[in-house]
Parts: C-alpha cells; structure tokens; sequence
C-alpha cells in the first residue's frame, strides 16, 4: 500500500508509528495524544466469537472477509488520528461556553476539531481539579496527578511540533525547497507550541521547588511524597523517556530502562503485580533488583521516608493506585 500521507509524514511521524516506514497498518500506536477512546484499534479473530461484540455481522458473511474489511477501517482511521496531530496546517480553535471563574480566570471550552481546542480543554480540566482543593499539599496532590495526564497526553506532541520546527529551520539554511519542508514556510501557530513547550518545562522545575519547600502536614503526608514521586517519573519521561538525539555521540537509553518505564509509568498496577509486591516486607527483595545501578528504571523518591516511622512511599503509592 502506497503512503498516501507522505507530505505529513516526518521524523516525528516514524517515531510515533515505529517500525511503519511504509504502511499504516499492521502496528500499535506507540504514544497515545488526546483522549485515549480515540486511538484505532485493531480487530481480533476472536472479536467474531459467539457472544462477542461483532458475531451477529457472521449472518451476513463470512468472518475472513469482515476481517478484511474491518483492517482497511483501521487503516483509515489510523491515517485520520495521525494526520489530525500531525498536519502541519493550523486553525484557530472555536469557544464554545465559559465555566465558572477561578484564580486562573475563566475555564474556557473550545469545539473538539482542532489540536488547540482539545489540548486547552484537557488543560482546563486540569485547573478545574486544583480548583477544588482545600489544602496546599492537597492542592499540590491534585495538580500532580493533573499535570501528568496532561504531560501524558500532550508532551510527546508539544515537543515534537518543536522539533519539525527548528528541523525546518536547519533545512532552510542548507538550501532545502519550502515544499520539502514540514511546515511548508508556514509557522503560523507554531510559535505558541513552542511557548508552550518551554511553559511545560519550567513548571515542572517550579513544582519541584514548590515541593520541596512545602511545609510537611503528617495527616496529608501520604499525598505530599506521591505528589514527589509523581513529579520525579515526569521528569524522567520529558527529559529521559523520550530522549533526543544531539550530535551522533548521543548513545539511546537501555532498552531494558525503556521497557520497564513505560510499563511503570502508563500501566502502574500491572507494572506493580509484575514486580510481585503484595506487602511492604516484599519491597526489601524489590530494592535488590531496583537500584540507580542497573537497566531497570528507579525513582529514589520511592524509598525516602521523612519519618522513620513511615511507610515506604513507593508502598503508599502502591496502597494508593492498586
């Protein structure tokens, strides 16, 4: 199958559908961007089975040929998700109602059609959960929590945009041709991504400050070293996990590291149940496997009680999402 979204189709792109340098079939999407109900996914045999969503659609035909037809959905619906992200044209988002006012002003909704409409309704969601806390460490709970879905749904975007952009930059000055560029010559909108990009990364340094100079409350400990480790595995993921290339010296993280943080950070109790933690006493045999020395990916905030009569956070974590 020819790539009809060739023009699209960037470093970016490649990244986000590993190992689909010529189809977009046939692979998982890698990074998840928006409302994960929106990924295409594709169908199994067993889908077709008695008492399965699709066995009525057997009366019809055959289930070879649904499975056919049912593939060419997923390619189109996977070259619609990609495309949407990742077109170089931009348009303005449209409002749609204004909610309540807060500190941060009013929390503005915008039609779905558009990336910025969707991004600042994710973004509004999250000011609308710090909204409603009542304590500064429960505020700085909520807000972490918040800010990693965002940093989850949006990041790997945000920073690729920003990186087609000074990619055209680099190109223009060698003598490329405008066409051959991702954003044709046209930065209109892009230089709020950017913006955005460098927003994100100084919140997290100032969240970070903000934790650590928070005066401790021991009934709302718990919440104030998850919000800690919370911020240390999302500085991992923006400034490690999804690492760049600088100059060809640059050697990629351990596979083994990637594997194992991306199953801790987007599927924690999986990650949790494999590690075979079922009371705190186990975390004495996990310490052994997990330390900053090996390929496994450790977060020291796990283990650094602030009283030695606490419970080891990555426990309190663990008690928390499990």
């Amino acid at each position: 199958m020819p790539d009809l979204y060739h023009e699209y189709r960037s470093k970016a792109v490649k990244m986000y559908l590993i190992k689909d340098n010529y189809t977009m079939k046939k692979n998982s999407i890698l990074y998840s961007i928006g409302d994960s109900d929106l990924i295409p996914k594709p169908l199994n045999y067993s889908d077709f089975d008695y008492g399965k969503e699709y066995h009525f659609l057997l009366e019809l035909l055959p289930r070879e040929v649904w499975y056919i037809i049912f593939e060419m959905k997923y390619v189109i619906e996977k070259m619609e998700y990609v495309t949407f992200y990742f077109t170089p044209k931009y348009r303005d988002p449209v409002l749609l109602h204004k909610a309540g006012e807060t500190e941060v002003g009013h929390l503005k909704y915008f039609k779905d059609d558009t990336i910025w409409g969707r991004m600042y309704n994710d973004f509004t969601d999250v000011a609308s959960a710090i909204s409603k806390s009542k304590t500064r460490i429960e505020k700085a709970y909520n807000m972490m929590l918040s800010f990693k879905e965002f940093i989850n749904r949006w990041y790997f975007f945000i920073k690729e945009l920003r990186n087609n952009y000074y990619d055209d930059k680099r190109c223009h000055v060698e003598g490329y041709p405008v066409d051959q560029l991702f954003y044709k010559g046209d930065y209109h909108g892009v230089y709020r991504f950017i913006k955005l990009y460098q927003i994100i990364n100084a919140k997290i340094y100032e969240f970070e400050a903000s934790l650590f100079n928070m005066q401790d409350v021991p009934e709302e400990r718990n919440k104030k070293v998850i919000a800690k480790i919370l911020l240390y595995d999302i500085k991992k993921y923006a400034f490690s996990y999804l690492y760049e290339y600088i100059g060809i010296m640059d050697e990629p993280i351990e596979e083994s590291w990637r594997f194992d943080f991306f199953e801790y950070y987007y599927n924690f109790p999986s990650w949790v149940k494999v590690c075979g933690i079922e009371t705190q006493d186990d975390l004495a045999v996990f310490m052994d496997y997990y330390t900053e020395g090996n390929n496994y990916y450790y977060n020291p905030k796990w283990f650094e009680k602030d009283e030695d009569s606490d419970d080891f956070p990555l426990w309190v974590m663990i008690q928390e999402f499990c």
